[in-house]
């Protein structure tokens, strides 16, 4: 488990899932209500076009899985807007037991691994530090494993560019 973006990764995948059961579902029974909706269901609402904020409010509205789901990976936003660490486990512990009885196995899968690492991104909150630039220098040590592959002779020059 890294951070907050692989948490929210995670969640998608999961409001994902259940969209793709329920409109599988829905459609056998000639029911549409869910074609177009994987977009908005994974994207921020705030981002969304009129159009697509329009079609999110109908799938809230439909009582549907997806749009439950849904509401479940947009109310753990809000634990990144708790102050510290006991707050977040406060909210973290109300959040898993509305997940655990959402009935959506994917979300409860998602729920049992977060719970199952709560104390380690618990301590996000008492780092100022995002794990953006971490993830940043792992890609340019990556980049520069790529491009020495096949070289024999150790080339400072080329290895100062890479480092650019």
């Amino acid at each position: 488990m890294h951070g907050c973006f692989h948490i929210v990764k995670y969640l998608n995948e999961g409001v994902d899932k259940v969209h793709c059961t329920e409109h599988r579902e829905l459609q056998q029974d000639g029911d549409v209500r869910l074609k177009g909706g994987r977009q908005v269901l994974l994207f921020n609402p705030e981002s969304l076009s009129e159009e697509k904020s329009d079609k999110l409010g109908a799938l809230r509205k439909n009582s549907l899985a997806a749009g439950r789901a849904w509401g479940l990976k947009e109310l753990f936003r809000f634990f990144w807007q708790e102050i510290d660490a006991v707050g977040g486990r406060a909210f973290f512990a109300s959040w898993y037991a509305w997940a655990i009885r959402s009935g959506f196995d994917p979300n409860n899968k998602v729920a049992i691994m977060l719970k199952n690492r709560v104390d380690r991104f618990l301590r996000l909150f008492g780092s100022p530090i995002s794990d953006g630039a971490a993830e940043g220098l792992e890609g340019r040590i990556q980049a520069i494993g790529s491009a020495t592959r096949g070289l024999r002779i150790f080339n400072a020059k080329e290895f100062d560019r890479l480092l650019r």
